[in-house]
């Protein structure tokens, strides 16, 4: 599946662990030569293409694969080596916006409780500090009950807690009467747990290589 997306010459997920009760899929690609592969547009072109509760974690690009002696490929210098890759990305890219309100500073709090993440700023995007759908909805949980209600969808839509808070004021705006009328968005439901079996599948699937 990766590798149908325009410029991607090689692509391989693997199963990194956050925590020691949480994994997440990340995503290793090596862009065809000469092209600039924007990580950005196969971000949004896999977000239309799998469910939400599949959505990978995180995106690196590298200019190419470690392989080991045998010419296979090297997953522990993989996970190293993109972990540092994108650290390093992160930082040079990353122009640090502090909330401005009380609300930007709880939920930015939030975030930083749940990414594992030392700073939030709000137009940091939550897929490129470490999120997921199942991280999402542990956020959306402890938003809900700091009277801050989004669903995983709204999420997934407006990505930084700038947008997110524009999001909300233009519903509050354009429907404050049916707000008040449904109330908070229940996320009980919500979650999906992926067997490893399902892992090893969507693993398999989105890890292709171009010939």
């Amino acid at each position: 599946m990766l590798k149908r997306q325009v410029g991607v010459q090689q692509a391989v997920v693997l199963l990194q662990e956050s925590s020691s009760t949480h994994k997440q899929l990340q995503a290793y690609l090596v862009p065809e030569p000469g092209h600039a592969l924007s990580l950005e547009q196969v971000r949004e072109a896999l977000g239309r293409q799998l469910p939400s509760y599949m959505q990978l974690a995180g995106y690196r690009l590298l200019p190419r694969l470690p392989l080991t002696a045998n010419g296979k490929l090297d997953r522990r210098a993989l996970l190293a080596e993109g972990g540092q890759a994108e650290e390093a990305r992160r930082e040079e890219q990353r122009e640090y916006v502090a909330p401005r309100t009380q609300e930007e500073r709880s939920l930015a709090h939030i975030w930083e409780q749940v990414l594992r993440v030392p700073r939030v700023g709000v137009q940091d995007n939550y897929f490129e500090l470490g999120g997921d759908s199942i991280l999402g909805i542990s956020i959306i949980a402890r938003a809900n009950q700091a009277n801050f209600s989004f669903t995983l969808k709204d999420l997934f839509e407006h990505q930084t807690i700038a947008a997110l808070m524009l999001a909300r004021e233009g519903e509050h705006s354009a429907e404050s009467v049916k707000l008040e009328a449904t109330g908070s968005t229940s996320t009980q439901n919500i979650s999906v747990e992926l067997s490893s079996e399902d892992m090893t599948n969507l693993m398999s699937e989105l890890s292709e290589t171009k010939e």
